[in-house]
């Protein structure tokens, strides 16, 4: 038969692995190149037991990294019998493959979390196996602070432990202050403790990050075991005023420590090298300086109030205020929400022109200007014609603390008025400034007649600024009669006694070369509103309607349950019945009902007993829920109430009521859609029977 394999070999040492082979019955042959000598031997290649590769997981790997690796092992691996293997990705891929590897271990790395299909292909085998790579995480940060002796001083430390995960890869932890990075220490993958020290106390934020990018973060607070006394003190600002001499507009605000008994030794303690900072809402750095602690020092050594000034820039919304410690952190004080009024108010910040103007004749009036300074040095005023710009006056002050007053008499015009505070680098400002024969329109104030009495009056007020003007006043009623007039050097002008009714009131310069115009305005007096029998009106010290007293001691009517409502069988047919404590007499009283239709008129005559006024009461019957009620009045005058009688009988406690009824409006939509009314009834759902129930719905004319 034909030499499946032959290979040359020296003699007499050698050995030879045939490889390759199938299963068979195989016999070799040894022959000598040089003689006849032959030795045969016979075997056979059989199918050996299936070997299972064994898959170890080395590492899993991280969110957004392919860090896995396995490793793989086929026990009996040669160069005689080597191993081939493929790792194909479930979710696809290009595969990963190992032909003839002649080790019995092998590894794969690079791996995204996933599932795999390992095909082991081993002395004419071919087998899977299914491998999963997991997504894991470092775990969590656990710090444990410990405090430094004193603030600035770098003597903290903290233990920062990996919790719930595993580090297989080498990692940084990044220690930062207010956003900066101060400290960064290594670890190795498995190492889950690090001890950090040398720390200055303050707010911090950690940040582990491994290789390929995980993460895990943290904040902790190394604290100060000595903290002086000062800085548990709370703050206080005061925006005094605006700084008018600063070339950039700036508040002057006030900065109050809220504490006593503080000496210099905890002044020096807390704030040697300390600075403070302004924020806007925004976060943008408005003001930042040194903390003045000499001066506060000082002050606590006279046992004043320990205060310093900054200067903050005008900025819409509330600001924060930080102060800070030498080395910067940590953060010894911050507050917020202060600089909200008067930096808002109109005008605030520039110096406030208050102009008052006294007309001296149709032409021309004396001005006299205040230029309020706010206490920040003299002030000047310049005026200025406006067509020109020729100079018609000037002035400076002269060591008034809070004003410069200016005055002058000037001509009808338009002006310009130029001022700013005395002092190097002050913006100046501008306002202009009309004087005419402006028409001034009188104020008229009408005060309402109470019921069956003639108090009523007219005010009117005409303050023409025209000085030694003398004017006339009158007073007429609805038919032009002259009632009354006044003439005098004044400029309120009061007409009273008046009662109910239509009035024109007329005021002119008596001058009648005087250019003030005259003032003519019709007013009407009315009645006061009454809203039920015996009420007060506004203002006035008693009643003046025939229902209104009881017998001495006796609760007044009006303050208690005067009406009685009994209900009927059906709807709207009630009984109401009123007491009343009345001089002797007829009163006559008319029911309407919602559409404003007249359904009972009913004269009550209460007897003459012999009194000034004695109690009696009235019944009405077989009116509807809803009513007006006109009633008397002692002077024949009639007023109206509205009653809902449903609302007026004793209130009921029953559970099935409450919250039973549920209304909600639908506006109309002109052209579109007619109002609506909703109604929800929660009857059946608080227990009640089924069963028809009746809605009415009123409209009140």
């Amino acid at each position: 038969a034909r030499a499946s394999q032959s290979v040359e070999v020296a003699y007499p040492a050698f050995s030879h692995t045939f490889t390759g082979l199938p299963l068979g019955d195989y016999e070799v042959q040894a022959t000598s190149t040089d003689c006849e000598a032959r030795a045969t031997s016979s075997f056979s290649v059989t199918a050996g037991a299936l070997v299972q590769p064994q898959v170890t997981i080395i590492r899993h790997t991280y969110a957004g990294c392919a860090a896995g690796q396995i490793e793989v092992a086929v026990e009996g691996t040669t160069a005689a019998c080597p191993v081939s293997y493929t790792l194909t990705p479930a979710a696809g891929g290009t595969p990963q493959v190992r032909n003839n590897v002649t080790t019995e271990r092998t590894q794969f790395t690079g791996l995204a979390a996933g599932t795999y299909t390992l095909t082991t292909s081993y002395g004419g085998q071919t087998q899977t196996t299914p491998v999963e790579i997991k997504t894991v995480t470092p775990g969590t940060l656990k710090v444990e602070p410990s405090p430094a002796d004193v603030y600035c001083s770098p003597t903290g430390r903290m233990k920062v432990t990996l919790e719930g995960g595993t580090l297989d890869e080498p990692a940084t932890l990044t220690l930062s202050l207010n956003g900066t990075a101060v400290r960064s220490v290594n670890l190795n993958a498995g190492e889950t403790t690090k001890q950090i020290d040398d720390l200055l106390p303050g707010a911090y934020s950690l940040a582990l990050r491994t290789e390929c990018g995980a993460t895990a973060e943290a904040e902790t607070a190394i604290a100060a075991k000595n903290v002086p006394s000062l800085l548990n003190q709370s703050l206080m600002f005061y925006v005094e005023n605006f700084d008018f001499c600063s070339p950039k507009p700036v508040w002057n605000v006030r900065v109050d420590f809220q504490g006593y008994g503080i000496t210099e030794a905890d002044i020096h303690n807390a704030l040697d090298g300390a600075s403070y900072e302004v924020y806007s809402e925004d976060g943008k750095l408005q003001a930042n300086g040194p903390i003045p602690a000499d001066q506060l020092a000082e002050r606590a050594s006279k046992n004043q109030q320990l205060s310093f000034y900054i200067k903050v820039p005008p900025t819409d919304g509330s600001l924060s205020f930080v102060m800070r410690p030498s080395c910067g952190d940590p953060i010894l004080f911050r507050g917020s929400g202060f600089l909200m009024s008067k930096q808002n108010e109109p005008g605030s910040q520039r110096p406030k022109l208050e102009k008052e103007i006294t007309r001296l004749e149709c032409n021309k009036s004396h001005v006299k200007f205040y230029l309020q300074k706010e206490n920040v040095g003299n002030g000047i005023v310049k005026i200025k014609d406006k067509a020109t710009g020729a100079l018609v006056g000037e002035t400076q002050s002269t060591g008034a603390p809070l004003y410069t007053t200016a005055e002058l008499d000037l001509p009808n015009g338009d002006y310009i008025c130029e001022y700013w505070v005395d002092c190097p680098d002050a913006p100046h400002y501008t306002e202009p400034l009309h004087l005419d024969n402006l028409h001034i329109e009188p104020t008229v104030n009408v005060y309402d007649n109470q019921l069956c009495t003639s108090n009523g009056s007219i005010s009117l007020n005409y303050d023409t600024f025209v000085y030694n003007d003398v004017k006339h006043a009158e007073l007429r009623d609805a038919s032009g009669v002259l009632l009354k007039e006044i003439t005098a050097r004044d400029t309120r002008y009061t007409f009273d006694h008046l009662g109910a009714g239509t009035y024109t009131v007329k005021v002119a310069p008596v001058d009648p070369g005087s250019c003030l115009p005259a003032f003519t305005k019709t007013v009407e007096i009315k009645e006061y509103e009454i809203d039920y029998p015996g009420s007060t009106p506004p203002g006035q010290p008693s009643p003046a309607f025939p229902f209104d007293e009881d017998p001495p001691g006796v609760i007044p009517y009006k303050d208690r349950k005067s009406y009685r409502v009994e209900t009927g069988a059906t709807a709207d047919d009630n009984t109401l019945k009123i007491d009343f404590y009345a001089p002797p007499g007829d009163y006559k009283f008319v029911f309407r009902n919602a559409e404003g239709t007249v359904i009972q008129t009913k004269t009550i005559t209460n007897p003459d007993t012999g009194q000034p006024k004695s109690k009696f009461t009235a019944e009405f019957n077989h009116l509807p829920d809803y009513v007006e009620m006109d009633f008397p009045t002692e002077c024949g005058t009639r007023c109206t109430e509205k009653l809902y009688l449903t609302a007026l009988t004793p209130k009921t406690t029953d559970p099935l009521l409450d919250g039973a009824l549920n209304v909600t409006p639908i506006n109309a939509v002109p052209g579109c859609q007619d109002g609506k009314l909703l109604v929800t009834s929660r009857l059946v759902a608080n227990g009640a029977p089924q069963k028809p129930t009746r809605i009415a719905v009123y409209a009140i004319k």
